[in-house]
Formats: structure tokens, sequence, C-alpha cells
């Protein structure tokens, strides 16, 4: 629910690369090993504080610790080997591979960059609750409030540096049960569901309400 909130650096196709919070990557080295990555000019966080190369390396520190469960450990580790990453400026990271790795680049390009400020630059986000739930990042959505076991209400962040969303607010409610989420959509107090089972596909394939 909080991927609108947070935009990766970049994003590899078969087709193209679509750059995001990343301006280029570069090889600086024919092994394959050796890579500058910048950011894009001008970049805040959603209150208002520059996206840095700070950002990048605490983001990565924050995945060197297996402890934190921030779920990209990939981008700091191939094998059991440690990717060394250095700011070069403030908007430079100077990144290198202890071996050459072809799904490196695309990996690389998939990490949510997390606010060194907003934690204080300590790497241990899971004792930071409060800062966890401020929910700052980078995308075309910010949290405008969040209720445990309830939703997270979200606003269109109206400084986003890319295409504005259209939609200007989205709630996230919490229906554990599916039945109940069933009953919530045909009462028209939710406008999306992620369907449960083939039985469930098959009725609202026959219901002209629903699309």
């Amino acid at each position: 629910a909080s991927a609108p909130c947070f935009d990766p650096l970049f994003i590899v196709t078969k087709d193209e690369t679509r750059w995001y919070l990343a301006e280029s990557l570069e090889a600086t080295a024919d092994d394959r090993c050796h890579y500058q990555m910048k950011l894009k000019d001008g970049l805040t966080w959603h209150d208002g504080e520059a996206i840095t190369a700070d950002d990048v390396i605490f983001s990565m520190d924050v995945n060197a610790d297996p402890d934190n469960g921030a779920g990209y450990a990939n981008t700091v580790f191939i094998g059991e080997e440690k990717v060394s990453y250095e700011k070069v400026d403030d908007l430079t990271v100077k990144i290198t591979l202890p071996e050459v790795s072809a799904s490196y680049v695309t990996i690389l390009g998939t990490l949510p960059l997390l606010p060194a400020h907003v934690f204080d630059n300590d790497t241990d986000i899971k004792a930071n609750s409060e800062a966890n739930l401020k929910g700052i990042g980078s995308g075309p959505y910010k949290v405008k409030e969040f209720k445990d076991g309830e939703y997270l209400e979200l606003e269109r962040f109206d400084d986003y540096y890319g295409q504005k969303p259209s939609i200007d607010k989205v709630i996230y409610k919490v229906i554990p049960d599916s039945s109940a989420q069933e009953v919530a959509l045909q009462k028209g107090e939710i406008n999306f569901m992620e369907v449960a089972s083939q039985t469930s596909a098959d009725k609202y394939e026959g219901d002209e309400a629903i699309t």
C-alpha cells in the first residue's frame, strides 16, 4: 500500500530504461564492476527536504543489515560478498561490485530510497516506529493519515517531479475477512478489490455493476 509513496531509482525493461529518482548510471570501467550513479537535481521528499546521495548511502546501509528486513539486500550483496558504495558529491554515488553480476543493474534500479534525515541517519529503522509511520517518501502520493488496523489515506503530492496523478486521494481499507471485502464492494464502500477466488471472478463477470 505504501508503494505509491516511494519511487524507485530507475526501471529496466527489455525495451528501455525509465528514469525516476536517478538521472543516469554509467559504467566507469570495462569490467562491468564499476559504476557511477547520478540523481536528478532538485528532487525533494514529501516534507520538502532535498533528496541527495546521502539518502542513497543511508538506504544501502539499511539494506546491508539483514535484521532490518528492508527487503533489498541484493542491492548491497552479490552472493556473500558486499557491494562497495561511496558518495562522490551531493548527487553522485560510486558503486563497485565484488564480481560481475548480469542482474545487478536491474536490481539496483528498484531500490526505494529512505529519507536519512527522517531517521536521523539511524539504520535501525525497525526500532523507529515514529519515523516509519510518517511515511515520508518521494512518490506521487504522500501519507495523509494512518490508523492502524483501519485504513491508510494517501493524497496527491502536488510538488511531484513527474506526471501528476489524476486521482487526488486514495484510501486503503483494512478488511481482513474476504467475505466482508465482497460485501463492501457490493455496497459501493470500496472501489477496487483483488478477487480472491475463481468463484468470485465468475460471479463478478456476470455483474453489470462491476467492472
